[in-house]
């Protein structure tokens, strides 16, 4: 598993204590490799940072970047990975979690990484939203996931307008 820098532990931020943290968004790349394209040659990276750039354009104080590789989840296990990087910890910490994945698909959403994540946030009662590229869900997959609302994103202008959008939101 990679070593984590300090600003990927709970309560370490940049400038300030750790109850500080409550006011930021925990935002995974759920799903997304980061070499994988997320379409137009995105790649996780890029699609966090453009998600990340809509919502300081909102208002939004930064966000706490969690970058969550489902092939390392499916080598390593995916709740020892997330125990790894203090998800659970991260999560209580924060105001909302966005789950930024490539695709939503309902027939392949169960044991996926989203939703454990969306799992993870319900238990938690932190709210959830979802960024993807595609979506397959409806309503009725949303309610069962419990994610406020999922938006669709195909270009970084697109995920910088769906960050503005979930600015206000939040």
């Amino acid at each position: 598993m990679p070593a984590h820098s300090a600003s990927d532990r709970p309560g370490r931020a940049a400038g300030g204590p750790a109850r500080s943290r409550r006011s930021r968004l925990l935002l995974p790349a759920a799903a997304l490799v980061a070499a994988t394209p997320y379409g137009s040659g995105i790649d996780a990276r890029r699609a966090a940072q453009a998600l990340e750039l809509g919502l300081s354009q909102g208002g939004r104080p930064p966000s706490d970047l969690l970058s969550v590789d489902p092939v390392e989840a499916l080598q390593e296990g995916l709740p020892g990975l997330l125990a790894g990087c203090g998800f659970d910890e991260r999560l209580h910490q924060a105001r909302a979690l966005i789950i930024l994945a490539e695709r939503l698909d309902p027939a392949n959403l169960a044991g996926s990484v989203p939703f454990e994540l969306a799992t993870r946030a319900r238990q938690g009662g932190v709210p959830a939203w979802a960024v993807a590229r595609t979506s397959l869900m409806g309503p009725f997959e949303q309610r069962i996931l419990d994610l406020q609302a999922v938006l669709q994103a195909r270009s970084t202008r697109a995920l910088a307008a769906a960050g503005r959008r979930l600015a206000k939101l939040l």
